[in-house]
């Protein structure tokens, strides 16, 4: 015969809380009062848990979110030119040779590779680089060189990539020996160049005087980079240079 004082235990209800789960059940007997008190405390243990393990689950993919955003979103720090620009060169022009007077370049065209852009203007760095355009899908024109169809290196500049793709000159390094180059000018000109060569330079060794200094002709440099990308330093290793003169 069971005891009788087992014979009035019966389950009567299971309740499910946020942090725990309580089995309420009808008993005499003090060993099932013991029985409950440790259900419930395994039960809020486990919930207890559950939410730490859930917090640091979601904190750990804010933080690859805030790193995968940071990543894509950070800016390209691209230095087109390591060596300094020498404040000491002093374009001049001769009339004696094809040359235009000073005027704003405002547009440039290359048929070759298929590109169109705006030309804005861009100064140098205070350590002396090359200052390069905040946007991504345009044109600088260093102001403090020739404009283009004057004697001398009228220096242009632009990117290659951005965070988001291609950048202005993407294709830059299929210029040929050859092709044309077009700028639209403040007074209407339109200053024609032909490309003399396209050279690729490593950044550490950057010819500062073969594309910065004074040339006695009316000349073109357009600069951007090239080589293999760094993500740790946001740079290139390369600069690539297409070398033009005025037709």
């Amino acid at each position: 015969m069971p005891d009788k004082k087992y014979k009035k235990m019966r389950l009567m209800k299971v309740r499910r809380y946020k942090n725990h789960t309580t089995i309420t059940i009808s008993y005499r007997h003090p060993d099932f009062k013991r029985l409950r008190i440790a259900l419930r405390r395994v039960s809020s243990a486990f919930y207890q848990y559950k939410k730490v393990i859930n917090i640091l689950f979601s904190s750990m993919l804010i933080m690859i979110g805030i790193c995968g955003i940071a990543y894509i979103s950070r800016p390209y720090i691209i230095n087109f030119a390591q060596s300094q620009i020498t404040q000491d060169v002093v374009y001049t022009s001769s009339p004696s040779i094809n040359h235009l007077p000073r005027s704003i370049p405002l547009q440039i065209e290359i048929q070759s590779i298929n590109l169109q852009s705006k030309i804005v203007q861009t100064d140098i760095n205070p350590d002396n680089t090359l200052a390069v355009p905040k946007d991504y899908g345009v044109v600088a024109w260093y102001e403090s060189s020739p404009t283009p169809g004057e004697v001398g290196p009228s220096i242009l500049v632009g990117h290659a990539t951005s965070s988001w793709g291609d950048g202005i000159f993407a294709n830059l390094s299929k210029v040929k020996k050859g092709d044309a180059i077009m700028v639209l000018r403040a007074d209407g000109d339109i200053a024609e160049f032909t490309v003399d060569d396209v050279l690729e330079f490593p950044q550490d060794s950057f010819p500062t005087d073969k594309v910065y200094g004074n040339i006695n002709y009316s000349g073109l440099r357009i600069i951007t980079c090239g080589g293999v990308y760094n993500y740790l330093t946001g740079n290139y290793s390369n600069n690539i240079v297409v070398f033009s003169s005025l037709k």
